[in-house]
């Protein structure tokens, strides 16, 4: 597969799209009240669930521990919630709803991650 970004933008919504799982906070909740089972890492006096109706859950284990070795850097430069589940791990929850989130939370990740997809044409998926 042969991938080219436009700009960083483009690269940082390719990332989130094709390397995170987008669930639901009424899934997440398990027919009872979502603080039985997911807790706010960063801020930890964030209020649960929030407006967007998803939390953002990395599939590479890598992202996962960086992500939870990072969770007050990430609240701190990406507006982001960093969230624990019980089963699923650590995610990102986002609360705001009617703006461009690839720009303002997900632009913001993908360059404090360090990921530089958008400056080579990629000839395979990199994860």
């Amino acid at each position: 597969m042969r991938l080219e970004f436009a700009d960083e933008v483009e690269a940082a919504r390719f990332w989130i799209y094709t390397c995170f799982d987008f669930i639901p906070w009424d899934l997440l909740a398990r027919g009872d009240n979502v603080s039985e089972h997911v807790v706010a890492l960063a801020p930890e006096d964030a209020e649960l669930p929030t407006i967007f109706n998803y939390v953002l859950f990395p599939r590479n284990r890598l992202d996962e521990e960086w992500i939870r070795e990072n969770a007050q850097l990430i609240h701190e430069k990406t507006g982001m919630i960093v969230v624990e589940d019980e089963e699923l791990g650590v995610g990102l929850a986002i609360d705001g709803w009617g703006y461009d989130f690839a720009r303002t939370h997900y632009l913001a990740l993908y360059r404090l991650r360090g990921l530089r997809w958008h400056e080579r044409t990629l000839t395979a998926f990199p994860v």
